[in-house]
């Protein structure tokens, strides 16, 4: 009998840690909100281009934002090498890009970003590939090679962890439902915008498909003028729940 007067207790506790610790979190953050140190700033105003405005008050905010996700979030390396903050930093920006964040709890069920440094295979995809969404268990897992090669050179590589957060917010907010695109005219669509073709494209990320409703978010981050003249319609109806 002595020994339930200390497991009630205890149990107490530990309810009350899983039911206020998002409060707790919340409140903390609201009166010291992380920030990103002067390396880290400078090097989001270098690498990552796809920030909505370049007013200071827009990177300021964006920044803060991230720097609110890399306390967030669980990073898993699948090797023996550390993960540097840079690719880090590389994996989040486009959830703060697409607001799939702290404060959005349909979002908050992404918790964990899993790193191999090459292309893998999974018991989900047994195949070699680049990127992967596993939605049932909220765990985005990233070649950190390939994402690397998308930030440095953003004109020549795709940008894996912005397309796998470009799943995320098509499930989320039902973007097939709302936009339900002609399959061919898209991905005629998309290979311009990204100037390449479905062939190489699906060859790149080593994937026998894609989704094409991500893939026409991709282009509104990445590029918004030439998403706004082929599809203004779709343009604006992002930019809604976007901007």
């Amino acid at each position: 009998m002595s020994s339930l007067w200390i497991l009630i207790p205890a149990g107490i506790l530990v309810a009350a840690a899983f039911t206020l610790g998002p409060l707790v979190n919340s409140w903390w953050y609201a009166r010291y909100p992380p920030q990103l140190n002067a390396y880290e700033l400078s090097w989001l105003r270098r690498f990552v281009l796809f920030i909505p405005s370049p007013e200071p008050n827009a990177l300021q905010q964006f920044s803060n934002q991230l720097a609110l996700e890399l306390r967030e979030k669980e990073f898993i390396s699948m090797s023996e090498k550390d993960i540097p903050e840079e690719i880090k930093m590389m994996a989040l920006a486009p959830a703060v890009r697409l607001k799939l964040v702290y404060t959005d709890k349909a979002a908050e069920h992404y918790r964990r970003i899993v790193f191999y440094h090459h292309a893998f295979a999974t018991p989900e995809q047994d195949y070699f590939h680049l990127s992967e969404t596993q939605h049932e268990d909220g765990v985005i897992i990233l070649a950190s090679d390939a994402l690397e090669a998308a930030y440095l050179k953003p004109d020549n590589y795709f940008n894996t962890a912005l397309y796998e957060w470009c799943t995320v917010f098509v499930l989320l907010r039902n973007i097939a439902e709302l936009i339900q695109p002609d399959y061919k005219q898209a991905w005629e669509i998309i290979n311009k915008i990204i100037s390449t073709d479905t062939e190489s494209l699906l060859k790149y990320l080593r994937q026998p498909n894609a989704d094409t409703c991500a893939l026409l978010c991709y282009c509104y981050v990445m590029y918004p003028e030439k998403i706004k003249t082929a599809l203004p319609e779709l343009y604006n109806q992002l930019k809604k729940m976007i901007e």
